[in-house]
């Protein structure tokens, strides 16, 4: 995503190392999904952003604001503070939710940050708050007045052909009975789209999948994975794909998943020890 207004731009820090590298004239080649690209993104990337801006000193900023701070490598932080036209002058402001830490990552004590915690959950109703924050065991803090909302809805199934239609059902029932907008739901796997039964599926009923960030059209419906919903929220949240003892159904993963949903939320997982 890049975005530039008056006064601030909103930028991927990997675009970032991508365009201003190659404006830079630097080989910016990262290799395919392997462990070697692993390696590209996490130090290489961040390498070639700091030495292109050493030719393009104007691409330093007052302020930075780091979203999403706890995916963010050791590596990267380098890179972050050299956006900085004045390292000890300027702000650095980084968001983030250790409970969301799905990648061993977040800010460095090398960075002096002064911790202010933002505990009161603003998101989520009650019902799926208390939901998503059991799996860590931890409480949510609710403002007064935050809605009940309805239950969370669990399904078991036993085959991949039954997690299929377990979604292909709560798409038909939320969209033809419930007159829920398709573009209010976001079907969110704990697997990637390749290894999804749900997303191979694609056609599910009278409604196809798209892959997000495409917007869905009016029987269309929105699929993505967990860690590419990671951050971002919907009003109905279908999440599907889960079984115990994968890498990508951890607890926190359940966590992180389950608190994107503001209103509905459905849960589509396997059934302990059965495939």
């Amino acid at each position: 995503m890049a975005q530039t207004a008056d006064g601030y731009k909103v930028k991927n820090l990997h675009t970032l190392c991508r365009e201003l590298s190659i404006a830079a004239g630097l080989k910016f080649s990262p290799p395919k999904e392997n462990e070697s690209s692993q390696e590209f993104w996490e130090t290489k990337a961040p390498e070639l952003l700091i030495e292109a801006l050493k030719a393009y000193p104007d691409e330093r900023y007052d302020a930075v604001i780091v979203d999403e701070g706890q995916d963010f490598r050791e590596y990267w932080w380098l890179a972050v503070e050299k956006l900085l036209k004045d390292e000890k002058k300027g702000q650095l402001w980084v968001f983030y939710d250790p409970q969301q830490d799905l990648f061993v990552g977040g800010p460095t004590e090398a960075l002096g940050l002064q911790v202010a915690s933002l505990t009161w959950n603003c998101r989520n109703t009650e019902r799926i708050a208390a939901y998503s924050f059991e799996k860590v065991g931890s409480t949510p803090r609710l403002k007064p007045g935050t809605p009940e909302g309805t239950p969370v809805w669990e399904v078991t199934c036993d085959t991949e052909q039954q997690m299929v239609e377990a979604v292909r059902k709560t798409l038909h029932h939320l969209v033809s009975e419930e007159k829920v907008e398709t573009r209010k739901i976001v079907v969110v796997s704990a697997r990637s789209a390749q290894a999804s039964p749900v997303w191979r599926a694609r056609h599910l009923g009278n409604l196809t999948l798209v892959e997000f960030p495409q917007r869905p059209g009016a029987r269309e419906v929105a699929f993505a994975s967990l860690q590419r919903f990671k951050g971002l929220e919907a009003d109905v949240v279908i999440l599907c794909d889960l079984k115990e003892g994968d890498a990508g159904s951890s607890p926190t993963h359940l966590y992180v998943g389950a608190s994107r949903a503001r209103h509905v939320l459905f849960v589509a997982k396997y059934r302990s020890a059965t495939r």
